[in-house]
């Protein structure tokens, strides 16, 4: 059976002037938001062509966005509209938008509808109907779609519609001017430092980066062969992970311990506590290196010791120990 190919819901014009533009999802993206796709994705969308190959996420909000925005239409008695072109600011040259829907309910005033089906855990990401509480990425590319909406007139707020355990639950997004001038900065930077000097941002290791660096860099990525990771592994992974950061945690209070006891100690031999001591003592020590250079030009077993001696020195050792804990030597 072949693959079922799931149309996009741009026009073809809408598709060619989105190209040279920042949009709502690529804000969100640039901002780090979007759980799905990276800073780098948009870059290699707007510079190289290379669009982000669909997720079970992307389908499944393409496919259920019309049919959640009839329902709620339904529901509300209101009128929907589906712009026909993409959505340009006069002021941002950077800017463009593609609202799913502009709706008006018999009462009220137009707003910008963007509709979100949430799969089987996204439904978390969102509070009760009339609430605040939605996914960051959401609210940052509604507010994106209201900079140029606003500047031409043709509406003034937005509203979320998440189709949330069998129901439609709504979520008001009145603007705000610090937000968007933090997107409308965002956006603006990464267009100058990055699409038009056409030089990447950071790698954050999404599989589409990767099929980047095997095409940039054929031959490197031709050597890396990578075993996916099973369930198990990614647990060990993650325990190994865990287990460097502890130890270089502890190697930092270690050190500042250490170091407060041994001044606690000064000129005196040690310290000792409840079911604990360190000792900090003169110990000889022996410069091997140089000794053993003077010594291998003398056969003389008398002379030997002598040029020993003269390599021996000293120098403070630190040695804690705690019951139930193997000491160490410094």
């Amino acid at each position: 059976m072949g693959r079922i190919e799931i149309p996009s819901t741009l026009t073809p014009a809408q598709a060619e002037a989105r190209k040279t533009k920042i949009t709502g999802s690529r804000i969100a993206a640039i901002a780090g938001e979007d759980p799905w796709m990276s800073p780098h994705d948009v870059y290699l969308e707007m510079v190289e062509g290379q669009r982000k190959e669909d997720n079970v996420h992307m389908v499944r909000g393409r496919l259920f966005e019309e049919p959640i925005a009839k329902l709620w239409a339904w529901e509300n008695e209101a009128e929907l509209t589906k712009p026909n072109d993409i959505i340009l600011s006069q002021r941002h040259p950077v800017l463009g938008c593609n609202p799913d829907f502009f709706a008006r309910r018999k009462i009220g005033d137009l707003v910008d509808l963007s509709i979100k089906s949430p799969g089987k855990f996204g439904h978390l990401r969102y509070g009760e109907d009339g609430s605040p509480d939605m996914p960051r990425m959401n609210y940052i590319q509604v507010q994106w779609e209201l900079i140029p909406l606003i500047e031409l007139g043709i509406l003034n707020r937005g509203l979320l519609v998440a189709h949330v355990d069998g129901e439609n639950r709504e979520f008001p997004i009145e603007p705000n001017e610090v937000i968007q001038g933090y997107l409308l900065e965002l956006g603006e930077r990464f267009m100058v430092d990055h699409v038009l000097k056409r030089v990447p941002p950071q790698l954050t290791g999404t599989g589409q980066e990767d099929l980047w660096l095997a095409q940039r860099y054929p031959k490197a990525s031709e050597t890396k062969n990578f075993v996916p990771a099973t369930p198990e592994i990614e647990g060990w992974a993650a325990q190994a992970r865990a287990g460097r950061i502890q130890i270089a945690e502890g190697t930092v209070l270690k050190k500042e311990a250490d170091a407060n006891l041994k001044a606690f100690i000064g000129e005196g031999y040690g310290v000792s506590g409840q079911g604990w001591q360190a000792c900090y003592f003169n110990a000889p020590t022996m410069s091997w290196k140089k000794a053993y250079e003077e010594l291998s030009k003398h056969v003389d077993s008398a002379i030997g010791a002598e040029i020993a001696r003269k390599h021996v020195g000293s120098c403070r050792k630190f040695k804690p120990t705690f019951a139930g804990v193997e000491g160490d030597d410094q």
